[in-house]
This record gives C-alpha cells, sequence and structure tokens, in this order.
C-alpha cells in the first residue's frame, strides 16, 4: 500500500518534475500508519533533511545516503564500456531501496500489486523507494 501511494504521488507530478539524466532527486515521503495499520501519506519532501541529531539518526541517514549513491552511481560506472550518464542500475533491490517500477520496461515490481499496460505511460525513469 505504501508503494502506491508513493507510485501514485509521483507519477501525478511526473509533467512538472524535470527528467534529466545528468542530475537525480531524492524525496522524503513521510507517511503515517493509524490504528487500523492504514497509511496515510502527511506530506513529500523535495529536499529531505540529511542533518543528524542522534547517533542512530547518524547512521540511518549515511546508509540511506549509501544507497542512493550505488543507485545513482553503479559498480560498473567507472569501466571504459560504461554509459556515463545513462540509466545502468538493473538491480530491483539495492541496500533498503526496492525499485517499484521501471518505466522502460512498463513493469512493476514485486508483484504486490499491478497495472496493465494501458494504464502505464512509458517513461525514461526507475522509481525507488
Amino acid at each position: 500500500m505504501i508503494r502506491q501511494i508513493i507510485y501514485v504521488s509521483l507519477k501525478s507530478v511526473q509533467s512538472v518534475i524535470i527528467n534529466d539524466k545528468h542530475c537525480y532527486e531524492m524525496y522524503g515521503f513521510d507517511v503515517l500508519i493509524d490504528d487500523a495499520l492504514k497509511p496515510w501519506l502527511i506530506e513529500v519532501n523535495a529536499s529531505p533533511s540529511l542533518s543528524c541529531s542522534t547517533e542512530n539518526d547518524r547512521v540511518l541517514k549515511m546508509s540511506v545516503l549509501n544507497d542512493v549513491f550505488s543507485i545513482v552511481v553503479p559498480e560498473n560506472w567507472c569501466d571504459e564500456t560504461s554509459k556515463k550518464g545513462a540509466n545502468t542500475c538493473k538491480e530491483m533491490q539495492i541496500g533498503h531501496f526496492s525499485c517499484i517500477i521501471d518505466e522502460a520496461d512498463g513493469q512493476m515490481s514485486p508483484d504486490k500489486f499491478k497495472r496493465t499496460d494501458k494504464q502505464l505511460r512509458k517513461g525514461a525513469t526507475n522509481l525507488w523507494r
């Protein structure tokens, strides 16, 4: 259900998000889970704070940054044959991030919620959470 919230919220603003293969953005989703375990989207932060107030906070945010850099700069990025600037990451799971959709293939992942090809608009981005 949280994956659907992230997917739908990003798709709703897709036309106003600049998609530049030389850049990336990290968003922070604040989700509240109620007593019935239903998730509610509170807000989306375009520039989530990376400042740390405790040691646990520092460890968490460093882990997030390491995972983001592993997605943005894959291991083969420095190879001579690498397509620098292109999305070469083909993994579906990196660290604590899971690929929600690879729009180049029009495939949702994992199979927890499915949409037909008619419901997906092709694009050149991967959505990660």
